[in-house]
């Protein structure tokens, strides 16, 4: 006689673990836990239910997710280990946030690696990451006021924001881009011109779906005319740092029949390895002003990503 074996899966509503199931909750865990290594996610709490409906919750942190198994003194294998919670973690948002609480977002940005704030007044939910970021929480939308390097990368950071607010189960996140790579360079003009598209479309964000498309086409022919073409549709272009801008160009190896997205990309190679001196940087500066007056790009700042 055939006997059913019950098995137990992931209870989180999460795609990355949605096909995970197993004989007993252990083994689930494990399967989770491998899964979290191959998408090298910092952490990961999840749940699982038990044959009585009790619900178990785990917690698993990459850096103790494995652990070295010797044999006779030899490496044999890794073993996966994922602690068991005696709580489930989250619930209804925003948590508690009292002194002995503890928040997801440290689980994103741990304590000793940021200066983190945590301020809840006046209905918001704050969070500010002294020289990272900063945002804060109203109605279920995270509006993301400021984002900068710290620790890891922006664009790293700007991931850990989007994972916790699916974490806490948020409906968007709202921010109005005013990115630069350094002071008084814009990284969305760069973006558009090197790709097409700015650095926050890039992790899906974007000013609605109908707009996002016609902004693209428009900013994908922008971006494949010659540079001589370009110029020839802003305004002024007698402009005297248009002139050094193409002496900038020529020195790098490009001259006015490339098209301004191999431009671009170079230029946004050169500012990422600091490769262009102080002169060098202060004609960009002008020149992404200039352009940046003539409106030619289409682009709306306003930003919404839905998660």
């Amino acid at each position: 006689m055939n006997t059913k074996i019950k098995t137990y899966k992931i209870m989180v509503d999460s795609k990355p673990f949605a096909n995970i199931r197993g004989s007993i909750p252990a083994e689930v865990a494990k399967k989770a836990a491998s899964k979290i290594l191959v998408n090298s996610l910092n952490r990961v709490r999840f749940s699982i239910q038990e044959k009585t409906g009790k619900i178990r919750h785990y917690d698993a942190k990459l850096e103790n997710l494995v652990r070295p198994y010797h044999k006779n003194g030899k490496l044999v294998k890794y073993r996966i280990v994922v602690k068991k919670m005696g709580k489930q973690v989250g619930g209804t948002y925003p948590p508690d946030l009292g002194e002995t609480s503890v928040d997801p977002i440290f689980t994103f940005f741990p304590r000793g690696e940021y200066e983190i704030k945590i301020i809840k007044r006046l209905g918001k939910y704050c969070v500010n990451i002294e020289n990272c970021l900063l945002f804060y929480i109203e109605d279920n939308i995270l509006y993301l006021e400021y984002i900068e390097k710290c620790q890891s990368s922006g664009t790293v950071n700007l991931n850990k924001i989007i994972n916790y607010a699916r974490l806490i189960k948020l409906e968007s996140i709202k921010l109005a881009d005013s990115s630069e790579i350094l002071d008084g360079i814009s990284m969305s003009i760069i973006f558009i011109l090197a790709t097409g598209i700015s650095w926050y479309n890039q992790s899906g964000f974007i000013s609605g779906e109908e707009n996002f498309i016609e902004e693209k086409k428009h900013n994908l022919e922008l971006m494949n005319l010659t540079l001589n073409n370009f110029l020839s549709k802003i305004s002024n272009k007698n402009n005297n740092n248009i002139g050094k801008f193409i002496q900038l160009i020529n020195k790098y190896g490009f001259n006015i029949n490339s098209k301004v997205k191999d431009i671009f990309k170079k230029i946004k190679e050169l500012l990422k390895n600091n490769l262009l001196n102080e002169d060098e940087i202060d004609i960009l500066k002008k020149i992404l002003f200039f352009i940046q007056l003539s409106s030619i790009i289409s682009y709306n700042p306003e930003l919404t990503k839905i998660l």
